[in-house]
């Protein structure tokens, strides 16, 4: 906050200075460095963050400043990354990836390959995000990178991890995003810095351990999280860490507040998805109608679409609810959400489809059925065994062998 406050005096009295290509100049060097600090406080998608990357962007191109074009192109598809404007988020990160590589600035690719693997995995991309963000990842030097934090707002090889590790979990390769989910914890926790750690505990020890469900971990470093956004004003952070430790009502109502206050959208229709599996396990079957709605349409209007085999998957779980037509309309929804998931690579959302469409064909004496569906997308994991989504599949498997 101190930060944020001297940078804006600054800012002010520099208004108060003749236009001239020197003032402009100097205001852009104060943008750039507010960047930094401005985010954990106000939240990326924050109104304040809107007009400092405007500005700072027309004044890059006003002064011919391509060196700090980098850090403000970086600062604005950061922005619209979490506002949920994923078309723009792809078009961002695909100039500055195509910038470094025509400037030969290896910082600059490293930055860029990361940010096109986010803009990947946001599309469901998860190969293609997880390669970028790998590539990434081996071009990080500590000696040049780590310099760098103020400028990002964190880590660069924290950052490149975090997505590296989702792409692949969601991929199935499950021990290896969660060896690299350990490794990015351990470097933020050696940095002493702040914003860094919160980064990578809300990426690494909520999203990552909530993609996978993997509870304990999951209220472990969320608990750990908030107490550190509280300690340290993060309201972002903190922000988007509850809606994943709560449930039902409550969850809806912390993702209505992060919207509200931070101007987000980020991973809003997968915690939708999230709140509508509760409320279908404690029977409010239209209260899960409402929400599994309103996060399909905001993936059809925003592009973030890599959670999109749940929202079928879940509706076909509350097609069950209507005795009418419940099992050939469940049949199709989870067909679709396999099929959806299978053609993106994303084999942890296939297997969890496929799983409840078994499940289903069990129950109505379709066993060999069930398990021509479950046994060859099971047998395509080589890892992540102990997690819940592949007990859940092995348990099923025993009993139609059974």
């Amino acid at each position: 906050m101190e930060a944020t406050h001297s940078l804006d005096q600054a800012l002010a009295q520099l208004a108060l200075l003749p236009p001239g290509t020197a003032r402009d100049k100097r205001e852009l060097t104060l943008l750039v460095m507010q960047m930094g600090p401005l985010t954990p406080v106000k939240g990326y998608a924050a109104p304040e963050c809107d007009e400092t990357s405007t500005r700072a962007l027309t004044l890059c191109r006003q002064v011919g400043d391509n060196e700090t074009l980098f850090p403000v192109l970086y600062f604005r598809w950061a922005m619209q990354y979490v506002r949920g404007v994923q078309e723009e988020v792809f078009e961002l990160s695909r100039e500055y990836l195509e910038r470094a590589r025509v400037a030969g600035d290896d910082t600059a690719l490293m930055v860029g390959l990361r940010t096109h693997a986010v803009a990947l995995l946001m599309r469901g991309n998860v190969a293609t995000a997880s390669d970028h963000a790998r590539q990434a990842l081996q071009r990080y030097v500590p000696e040049r990178h780590m310099p760098l934090l103020a400028r990002f707002g964190q880590d660069l090889k924290g950052s490149s991890i975090n997505y590296l590790a989702i792409s692949l979990a969601l991929a199935g390769q499950i021990d290896e995003a969660l060896a690299l989910g350990e490794e990015a914890i351990a470097h933020a926790r050696s940095l002493n810095h702040i914003n860094t750690l919160a980064y990578v505990l809300w990426h690494i020890g909520v999203w990552l351990q909530a993609i996978l469900r993997q509870t304990e971990p999951l209220r472990r470093y969320g608990s750990e999280l908030l107490d550190l956004s509280r300690e340290h004003r993060l309201g972002f952070w903190e922000a988007m860490a509850r809606p994943y430790l709560l449930s039902g009502a409550e969850a809806e109502q912390a993702v209505g507040a992060y919207r509200h206050d931070f101007y987000a959208l980020l991973v809003v229709p997968e915690l939708l998805c999230r709140i509508g599996e509760t409320y279908l396990a404690a029977g409010h079957a239209p209260a899960a109608r409402r929400v599994l709605g309103e996060a399909g349409d905001l993936m059809a209007q925003h592009g973030e679409v890599y959670w999109e085999p749940e929202v079928f998957r879940l509706r076909g779980q509350l097609a069950l609810v209507d005795e009418k037509t419940a099992d050939d309309e469940a049949t199709a929804l989870f067909q679709r959400a396999i099929h959806m998931a299978n053609r993106k690579g994303l084999r942890l959302l296939e297997l969890r489809a496929a799983n409840n469409l078994a499940r289903l064909w069990q129950q109505h004496g379709k066993r060999q059925d069930a398990h021509d569906l479950l046994a060859p997308v099971y047998d395509g994991f080589t890892q992540g065994f102990d997690t819940a989504d592949l007990q859940d599949a092995r348990a099923l498997l025993d009993e139609l062998d059974a």
